[in-house]
């Protein structure tokens, strides 16, 4: 029986379609607007602090400056130097988590501007915030997947604003999505079957990746309940690596200009014998990784990379949920929306 979630993984494409089609001189007033402030801060919990990290890279690249990411439970350490001048970027797919309302109401309180990108129109967020930029990625009930992806096009376009490059690789996105989704679900099966009988494993990505595996992890501990941990290879290699044991799985995603220095990463770890598996969007073919565990994906152009190599990690979540028989689409102990403590 299919699940809604893999019916949302799969919304990714209709959600990227209808981006690429969208109005970009909004995105280029709102790329003018935000260049003018003192301080900007991109805030958010869980799934959507994790796309402003990777937004942040998008900042940096696209707009050649770097706003601070600030969990939106940490709001309160802000209050004291935040101002008119400054503007924070508040994301949420609900706009209704107790984490959300309590940072809008502390930035409006100081006089601060607050954007909010969310996906619900009647949210608290979309009725507060200065500016309401919405996902438009329709219902989600599962974990976060086709808003994450939303998440990622609107700060990417924010970054970008209405630079011809950028708008040029969006209109390929799509197909790319398509591509991928279709392409990996028979070997994302297959992973699932052996990861599924697996405690632990780590996943892991060089720099914006670094934050793709940290989404990855994230939704596999929602829905597979294991001990799913993901950060940068970098980080890992400074003491986390001392874990390490032959059969250990780690999962390493790369794309762009991070693959050549994944895969020396990747390397390494595979001659301490673990269990290394590889998402690339290009053709690779490491020495000590057999060819089973290595998924190339379509590749794509600027910061889009995020958008792809997220969903196979999503995808096998769900795989290995499903063949599991733990209910998809629920929780255990949180709602989808985390209104309360």
């Amino acid at each position: 029986m299919s699940s809604r979630m893999r019916q949302e993984i799969r919304d990714t494409h209709e959600v990227s379609l209808a981006f690429a089609r969208s109005d970009r001189s909004r995105f280029g007033h709102l790329h003018e607007s935000l260049r003018s402030r003192r301080h900007v801060i991109l805030m958010g919990t869980g799934a959507s602090l994790n796309a402003c990290k990777v937004g942040q890279y998008a900042f940096l690249k696209e707009a050649g400056f770097l706003p601070h990411v600030v969990p939106a439970a940490d709001v309160s350490l802000l209050e004291s130097f935040l101002g008119a001048d400054d503007l924070v970027l508040l994301v949420s797919q609900s706009g209704e988590s107790y984490e959300t309302k309590a940072a809008i109401e502390a930035m409006k309180r100081r006089g601060v501007p607050v954007w909010g990108i969310t996906n619900a129109s009647d949210s608290a967020l979309a009725r507060l915030a200065d500016e309401t930029i919405l996902m438009e990625a329709g219902e989600e009930v599962s974990s976060a997947t086709k808003s994450y992806a939303a998440t990622l096009l609107i700060l990417n376009a924010i970054a970008a604003g209405e630079n011809e490059a950028f708008w040029q690789a969006l209109a390929a996105l799509p197909d790319a999505v398509r591509d991928t989704l279709s392409g990996s679900d028979r070997k994302i099966a297959d992973w699932a079957g052996a990861l599924a009988k697996r405690e632990k494993f780590y996943l892991l990505g060089v720099r914006e990746f670094g934050v793709t595996a940290q989404q990855g992890a994230l939704v596999l501990k929602e829905k597979t309940f294991q001990h799913a941990e993901g950060m940068s290879l970098s980080e890992f290699r400074h003491g986390n690596v001392e874990v390490v044991q032959p059969g250990l799985p780690i999962v390493i995603v790369a794309g762009a200009d991070s693959l050549d220095e994944s895969l020396g990463h990747a390397e390494f770890l595979a001659s301490l014998e673990a269990e290394v598996y590889l998402i690339a969007d290009r053709a690779a073919a490491p020495a000590k990784i057999p060819a089973d565990r290595i998924l190339v994906l379509p590749g794509v152009s600027g910061l889009m990379p995020q958008i792809t190599t997220v969903l196979p990690l999503m995808q096998l979540a769900e795989n290995i949920a499903s063949a599991k028989g733990y209910d998809v689409d629920g929780f255990r102990y949180i709602s989808k929306v985390v209104s309360q403590y």
